[in-house]
C-alpha cells in the first residue's frame, strides 16, 4: 500500500461548504484537535504556514491545495481530503499573486518533514492522471476516493 493511501486510510474524506479558506482551517482545526491528530497550536500554525508558502496549485484545468503545516505539530499522521461544494480561495504556490479558486484540498498530517516529498510526489501523479480528479471530486465516500486514487498507484 502507498503511503498516500495509507494516509487517507487514517484520515477523512467530505464534502464541506465554508465561506472562507480561514473558516476550513477553523473547523477543521478543531476537529482535529478534538479528536486529539494534532496540538493546540495547529490552526495558528497552518494559518501563519499559508500566508508565507501558499499551497494552492492549478494542474489539468482543477485548482485544489495541499495545506501543511511543521510537523511537530502533528500528533497523528493522515491526510483529511476535502470536496468543496462552493470553492475557496487560496494563493497560487508558484505566483504568489495569483489567487485559485480551489474545489479540493489535500491538508497533510504528516509527522516527519521526510515523507512530504514521497507524499507529494503521489499527489502529484494524481493530480496528473487525466479524468481521475473529476471522479475524485464526484465521489461520496472515502473508501470510493481510495479506489480512485488507487488506479494512481496501479498504474506503476
Amino acid at each position: 500500500m502507498s503511503k498516500l493511501i495509507d494516509l487517507i486510510v487514517k484520515g477523512s474524506f467530505q464534502k464541506s461548504n465554508y465561506a472562507s479558506r480561514e473558516e476550513y482551517f477553523l473547523e477543521t482545526s478543531e476537529k482535529l484537535i478534538e479528536s486529539g491528530k494534532v496540538d493546540s497550536d495547529f490552526y495558528n500554525s497552518i494559518l501563519e504556514r499559508e500566508k508565507l508558502y501558499p499551497t494552492g496549485l492549478k494542474l489539468n484545468g482543477r485548482a485544489v491545495a495541499i495545506p501543511h503545516t511543521e510537523h511537530t505539530h502533528i500528533l497523528y499522521e493522515s491526510v483529511i481530503i476535502d470536496v468543496f461544494e462552493k470553492p475557496i480561495k487560496f494563493r497560487n504556490i508558484e505566483n504568489t499573486d495569483e489567487v485559485l479558486e480551489v474545489d479540493m484540498s489535500f491538508m497533510l498530517l504528516l509527522t516527519k518533514d521526510s515523507s512530504h516529498v514521497e507524499v507529494l510526489r503521489q499527489l502529484i501523479r494524481l493530480f496528473n492522471s487525466e479524468g481521475l480528479m473529476d471522479e475524485l471530486y464526484n465521489c461520496k465516500t472515502k473508501q470510493r476516493a481510495i479506489e480512485i486514487i488507487s488506479r494512481v498507484e496501479d498504474d506503476v
